[in-house]
């Protein structure tokens, strides 16, 4: 546990999952004035922020897709943008 580092700063974050390379995560968190929590991805040295899910609704559960360039994620935006 000597070499933990914090990476995300700001808002409420939440539910992170490394991608199968090792070298990004993927997390929910409410931050950068969203009312509710978004789909965020960054590189391990926290660089590379970067919004995945609409904005719209909640999301949670994001997962990388072993072998694919892709993410999964749950959402309510279709039911209802807030």
């Amino acid at each position: 546990m000597r070499h933990l580092r914090q990476l995300t700063f700001g808002g409420q974050n939440a539910e992170a999952y490394f991608s199968p390379d090792g070298t990004r995560l993927i997390f929910q968190a409410t931050r950068d004035g969203f009312a509710c929590d978004q789909i965020f991805m960054m590189n391990l040295d926290g660089s590379g922020l970067r919004l995945l899910s609409t904005g719209e609704g909640r999301t949670t559960c994001a997962f990388f897709v072993p072998d694919q360039p892709r993410f999964i994620y749950s959402s309510t935006h279709l039911g209802s943008a807030a």
